[in-house]
């Protein structure tokens, strides 16, 4: 009886040390870990605004072409289609302060031949203004307005410290579609003076 209860006793120790030994191990040992591969959001960002970056610095335009239209002038229209999100180009021009905008508003209308091209903005608590009025062959300064039908929308973006504007779709944009966004100019004198801004 007391070799059988030894051999009893043995076997129970044998099993509680395998056990202990189980609980001491991480659930890692037992189990292969699946890690996700899914970015969070402000990865996912970061990814976005060093792309967008990339295309500022290279001056990046594809897919984009300058087109006469009706009773409009000049307007840019798309030769590939863009899905939304992507990015269409930048509002290039001269970055200045509000102030310095403010005044070349007042040389610029003494000239009716001369159009506007002032976007106003604030950045880091500061007034800005890209003032794209001078003639080149960026693409940016002449999108024209849609306060109802705009498919792209403005997007503030640093680079290197120097706040830059671009264009992004609002919605996927077939191929020869004119690009359109809204010019943010609400106030009833500017409608009256400009009724073109209320379509």
């Amino acid at each position: 009886t007391k070799s059988v209860s030894s051999k009893i006793n043995g076997e129970t120790q044998k099993r509680n040390q395998k056990t202990k030994l189980v609980s001491q191990s991480k659930i890692t040992d037992l189990f292969p870990v699946r890690r996700s591969t899914r970015k969070c959001k402000s990865n996912l960002k970061n990814v976005e605004d060093a792309f967008i970056a990339k295309c500022i610095l290279i001056n990046k335009e594809d897919g984009l072409q300058m087109k006469y239209i009706e009773n409009k002038g000049r307007g840019v229209v798309t030769s590939k289609p863009f899905r939304k999100g992507d990015f269409l180009c930048e509002y290039a021009g001269e970055l200045i302060s509000r102030k310095e905008a403010l005044r070349r508003e007042i040389e610029y209308a003494k000239d009716p031949t001369i159009g506007s091209y002032m976007y106003f903005f604030c950045y880091k608590g500061f007034d800005y203004c890209v003032d794209a009025t001078k003639e080149t062959d960026r693409l940016g300064r002449l999108v024209n307005h849609s306060k109802k039908r705009y498919n792209t929308v403005s997007k503030l973006v640093p680079v290197s410290g120097s706040p830059h504007l671009v264009l992004i779709a609002t919605r996927d944009i077939g191929i020869g579609e004119e690009l359109l966004y809204d010019y943010g100019d609400h106030s009833k004198e500017s409608i009256q003076a400009h009724p073109w801004l209320e379509k």
